[in-house]
């Protein structure tokens, strides 16, 4: 007898190789016995269990082929080993992991002959070989639970082995099936948490053995074995236990749709998961995600931030093979919060989901290989950036957008349109600079040309998805300058045209207006876009529509006068959009506008006439090509319908800007003659919302600067009769005459050693109160033109504010808490403690305070009580201080770090309700000063800013060079105090009571 090489059979089949195939895992198969086992839809290795990285099969083995057929030959195995081998193939027997537990491994080992003649030995260390028997006494029968492979039986009685599961084999599956039915015996019936804790972890084991095998479903979907599974959740306190519990349960449930019935049967409220993943349980997400319950039910018990905190875990490896990755699930809830239900439950779902901080998360989760998390991670930081703009830069900087550029190359609409309106979010920066470095990115990212794919998607696109494309490929486009002709841009214009021409569709051509608007690139801090009150402000209107009272109220809008980089971007890139949007086929943009501005749809009338407006006062910046006839032809007679007719003071303000535009022609002049009699009306009713009158209205002349750098910088005014004080920070405080314009210097003395922080003048007792880093406070009395000190107050921390009344001192400390003691010294009081007061104010017996936490309190020097108006916040970058805080005409004025996208709040004095929130005004605010006509707001930055304050709309500006520090309001004549060490003086010379209506047709 001729003994066959062990390496020569196939492991599976058990007979001799025809066509061997060696796995990357190194073990070699039958073809067409590994592929049956592929087919099945495996993906492991059926020897090793690892998973395979590909689904096909390598070639053959022809070194392996050419030993087994030398063999043949020199054995002639024809003749010899034919009835041993020839027949069909053995069951597939996949491989069980031994986890140390008398389980399913031993049941894959057994002696199927009862005689030494016949053996046939399945074991796993053999990596599941066998040795067929060498004599005709003995065949084995190996039938799969499928009948579709079918072994010869044995000749004998004696030798019968019938596998009716993959695992485990025949009689051992009696045993596993009695010891899960012993199992579930004792977690049904035991009354102690232990034992049926204990029955769970055997359950789960089996399951787990046995790779989840449909024939042990019956046994565990009963309704008592769920309810006994529920019972267990809600009372151990196991996290090996919970997990278990829920890996069988998600087993179930993917593979019985009764299971999740049984499971709402038992538990109609879901409280047991609902608590699970409350106390951190992150697979709970995934039973979660397979009961889908309804939103209004997730969101009554504030799951959000728990669905966060999962997907802020590292990712690790989980135990158990549960059907989905808990972050994964997580992300999908999420979704289903914030991204369905009614407006208002939608809008707090949202703003729950911001608050949670998720953003950092949301974009690490879009670096992984599974498609759907990436997916719903990108839709997550969508929706933050449409409710929270602030975070857009942020997204911007830390984002891989290549991840998102991958989203055109799958076949999914969705996919591709999420992909757009992401993109399209992200470049509403409000910075020009930063959009083209984001647009750059865009462009140069990804495996293949970022704008070959939009065009291709372009030109494959449903129309719905064509807008935004064409917009993001148009912006790519004008990235580099326009010089000569560009497929790109001919293509996005063309597409953009026809959209809006799209009248089967209101929706596209909608969107197309709204991605014009968006193109001009005029936004907010959160992403809004501005085009509208920008133009608006040119026209001088202040209030009388919606849509600008929310633009310019809400001041929103930051302006970049002072950052020449900025503006001179902007302006480039406007010019650009203009000329690629007017260039294409002679303006023909102009007609598709004309047409639609007449729309009773406001959502594509209100932007069309944004973009016409705006491109009538670009045309005089670009060639005459003609262009000034085509714009008088086609948008002269529905902006003088607009201006005429239009119910909206905001839609007459852009008429009236468009036609002053269109004003040096002689057709228009003549077309406004003649209707003579129909201006009158509209223009008085603009005239009521006039904001600005002539250009000297809101004048200020700059009277001139001292330059006192030797002495540091200047950190405090004060006044007292005809005298001006300053305070340096090398401890210098000067004299000067304040009766001219620009003041002369009389004296100046330097009693303290460190800092002079403030200055403030007892009006009760005609002295000058110093406070200073060297831990002490002056007390000055004015001579004739000189100070003496009389009195010093020790104080135990620096002193960085003081304010006085009387003979009552409120000392800022450089601690915390503010001090109110007497000019003696004596009877100190401490306020507010545990906050940083950063500014200080004194009105009506009450003291307020700034601190650096944003929160802002009214303390009652009487009653040591505090009141607060505006609650402390803290962000991601730090603490967000008041610098400034002044208390004028009924108003508390507020002025430092943006929150909410506001630096100056207004807050009623009588109520503490707030009045006003401007987020346009600067964000770096360091100094402020008020009087009857004007806010004066000093930045960080060195810009002096000049706000009208009744109306709260700015008026001026002017460049001091280095940070503001200090104010000083001397009638009409503003002192200015910077860190530079120089002393700028302003005067105000107009009188802001005559304002007359600017004629914008004249």
């Amino acid at each position: 007898m001729t003994t066959l090489p062990k390496d020569f059979l196939c492991p599976i089949t058990g007979h001799i190789f025809n066509d061997p195939v060696t796995l990357e895992t190194g073990q070699t198969y039958e073809r067409k016995a590994v592929q049956e086992w592929l087919d099945h839809g495996h993906y492991t290795c059926p020897i090793t269990g690892q998973i395979l990285n590909s689904g096909s099969l390598p070639k053959t083995n022809y070194v392996l082929k050419g030993l087994v057929g030398h063999w043949k030959e020199m054995h002639d195995i024809s003749q010899e080993f034919s009835s041993s081998f020839s027949g069909p193939q053995m069951p597939i027997v996949p491989f069980v992991k031994n986890r140390g537990e008398e389980g399913l491994t031993d049941a894959l080992q057994g002696s199927p002959c009862s005689t030494d003649e016949c053996r046939v030995d399945f074991s796993l260390s053999d990596a599941l070989q066998g040795s067929p028997s060498s004599t005709d006494k003995c065949r084995v029968d190996f039938s799969l639970r499928t009948d579709a492979l079918q072994g010869s039986p044995c000749s004998t009685d004696e030798c019968r082995v019938d596998f009716s599961l993959r695992t485990p084999a025949g009689p051992q599956l009696v045993r596993v099936i009695n010891d899960l039915k012993q199992a579930l015996y004792f977690l049904c019936t035991s009354e102690d948490l232990q034992e049926c804790e204990e029955s769970v972890m055997i359950i789960k084991d089996i399951w787990l053995d046995a790779k989840e095998n449909p024939n042990l479903k019956k046994y565990l979907i009963k309704a008592d074995v769920i309810d006994s599974f529920i019972e267990i959740l809600s009372n151990s306190e196991s996290t090996c236990v919970w997990s278990g519990t829920m890996y069988v349960l998600s087993g179930l449930m993917k593979r019985d749709k009764s299971v999740k019935a049984s499971i709402l049967m038992a538990d109609p409220e879901l409280e047991c998961i609902f608590g699970l993943l409350k106390r951190g349980v992150a697979e709970a997400a995934v039973l979660l995600h397979q009961l889908e319950p309804s939103v209004s039910q997730m969101s009554k018990l504030d799951l959000i931030p728990f669905f966060v905190d999962i997907i802020k875990t590292e990712n690790s490896a989980q135990e158990l093979p549960f059907s989905m990755n808990p972050k994964t699930a997580a992300l999908k809830l999420l979704c289903q919060l914030v991204s369905r239900g009614k407006s208002s439950k939608l809008g707090t779902s949202v703003q729950r989901l911001i608050s949670s901080n998720p953003v950092v998360s949301l974009i690490d989760c879009m670096d992984t290989k599974i498609m759907e998390e990436r997916l719903d991670a990108v839709t997550l930081l969508l929706i933050c950036m449409q409710e929270d703009g602030s975070c857009r830069d942020f997204i911007a900087q830390k984002a891989d957008l290549a991840l998102v550029l991958d989203f055109f190359h799958i076949d999914n609409s969705k996919a591709t349109m999420l992909a757009l309106s992401f993109l399209s979010e992200l470049v509403r920066l409000n910075r020009r600079t930063v959009n083209n470095r984001i647009l750059r990115t865009l462009k140069d990212g990804g495996l293949m040309s970022s704008m070959h794919v939009l065009l291709v998607h372009l030109q494959l696109a449903p129309p719905e998805q064509r807008p935004l494309t064409a917009g993001l490929l148009l912006q790519l486009d004008l990235l580099a300058e326009p010089r000569g002709p560009s497929m790109y841009r001919d293509e996005a214009v063309e597409a953009l045209i026809e959209a809006l021409n799209c009248k089967e569709s209101p929706a596209t051509q909608a969107e197309a207006a709204e991605t014009l608007v968006a193109l001009i690139g005029h936004f907010s801090s959160s992403g809004k876009p501005l085009t509208e009150a920008f133009l608006l402000r040119i026209a001088d209107l202040e209030e009388g529509s919606t849509e600008y009272s929310e633009a310019v109220q809400s001041q929103e809008y930051i302006p970049d006068k002072d950052i020449p980089v900025e503006e001179d971007a902007k302006a480039e890139w406007e010019k650009k959009v203009a000329k690629a949007l007017l260039g294409y086929e002679q303006g023909s943009i102009l007609v598709a506008l004309s047409h639609n501005m007449r729309s009773e749809q406001s959502e594509l009338s209100k932007p069309c006439i944004i973009v016409a407006v705006w491109l009538l006062m670009m045309v005089p910046q670009l060639p005459d090509t003609g262009l000034k006839t085509v714009a008088n032809q086609n948008l002269l007679d529905p902006f003088w319908s607009i201006f005429k007719f239009s119910k909206k003071t905001s839609e007459q303000g852009l008429a009236a800007l468009a036609l002053h535009n269109l004003l040096k022609t002689t057709e228009v002049m003549q077309h406004l003659a003649t209707n003579a009699e129909d201006t009158s009306g509209p223009l008085r009713k603009m005239q009521k919302s006039a904001l600005v009158a002539e250009a000297d209205t809101w004048a200020h002349t700059d009277i001139g600067e001292i330059d006192l750098h030797k002495n540091g910088a200047i950190k405090a005014f004060a006044r007292a009769r005809k005298y001006i004080f300053s305070g340096h920070s090398d401890g210098t405080i000067k004299v000067w005459d304040g009766k001219k314009r620009l003041p002369s210097f009389i004296h100046e003395t330097k009693k303290h050693t460190k800092s002079v922080t403030s200055l403030a003048v007892s009006q009760s007792t005609d002295r000058l109160h110093s406070g200073s880093q060297d831990r002490s406070i002056r007390v000055w009395t004015l001579g004739l033109g000189e100070i003496q000190c009389i009195h010093v107050i020790k104080q135990k921390e620096p002193v960085n504010g003081l304010i006085v009344n009387g003979s009552l001192l409120c000392v800022v400390p450089q601690g915390t808490g503010v001090q109110v003691q007497q000019e003696t010294g004596n009877s100190n009081k401490e306020l507010n403690l545990g906050k940083r007061v950063q500014s200080i104010a004194y009105s009506a017996g009450k003291i307020y305070c700034g601190c650096s936490d944003n929160s802002i309190q009214e303390l009652d020097m009487k009653s040591a009580s505090s009141l607060t108006i505006q609650a402390g916040t803290r962000t991601l970058f730090g603490k967000t201080p008041i610098y400034a805080l002044k208390v004028f005409g009924n108003c508390i004025y507020a002025a430092g770090a943006s929150i909410d996208g506001a630096a100056l709040k207004v807050w009623s004095q009588a109520d503490k309700s707030l009045v006003r929130a401007l987020k346009c005004a600067p964000k770096d605010i360091r100094a402020m000063v008020v009087n009857v006509e004007f806010l004066y707001l000093g930045t960080n930055s060195g810009a002096v800013e000049v706000w009208q304050r009744e109306r709260l709309c700015k008026v001026a500006s002017f460049s001091v060079g280095s940070k503001i520090t200090c104010f000083l309001l001397k009638e009409n004549i503003i002192f200015c105090g910077s860190e530079n060490g120089k002393m700028r003086i302003l005067a105000n010379d107009s009188n802001p009571t005559a304002h007359k209506f600017p004629n914008l047709l004249m």
